[in-house]
């Protein structure tokens, strides 16, 4: 209940405290222009800090959902350095393999080049001997 004065505001309290007494227990706030602007700011701090926990509520919910999601990249991470670390170990076995034949090539090559230089020798002196 508003009372637009301070002055009337003051008598009635100081005068008639069983009138107040009756209005606290009906949940009726009588305020003079003073109380009725605290009374609001009151009432606006208690709904911005209802915003708030709601707020704070959300980012809590979003914090969670966050870490799970870090969670499953950090696994997926993990499981594709085990991809390229399978990778890496299956090319180091290619060029064992590729090292290796090109070996046997080689080897088959010095060969080939004895037997050419072996037969090659023989016609010469036939040649040479004619």
């Amino acid at each position: 209940m508003f009372v637009p004065s301070e002055s009337v505001y003051a008598e009635l309290y100081e005068g008639f405290d069983d009138l107040f007494q009756r209005a606290h227990r009906a949940r009726v706030m009588i305020v003079s222009p003073a109380l009725l602007a605290l009374a609001i700011q009151m009432v606006q701090q208690i709904q911005k800090d209802a915003r708030m926990r709601e707020a704070a509520d959300q980012i809590r919910d979003e914090v969670a959902r966050l870490v799970k999601d870090v969670s499953l990249l950090g696994d997926r991470v993990r499981k594709l350095q085990a991809h390229f670390n399978q990778a890496g170990e299956d090319i180091r076995l290619a060029i064992v393999s590729v090292d290796k034949i090109e070996a046997h090539g080689d080897r088959i090559r010095e060969v080939e080049l004895e037997r050419d230089h072996v037969v090659a020798a023989p016609a010469l002196k036939l040649q040479a001997g004619e």
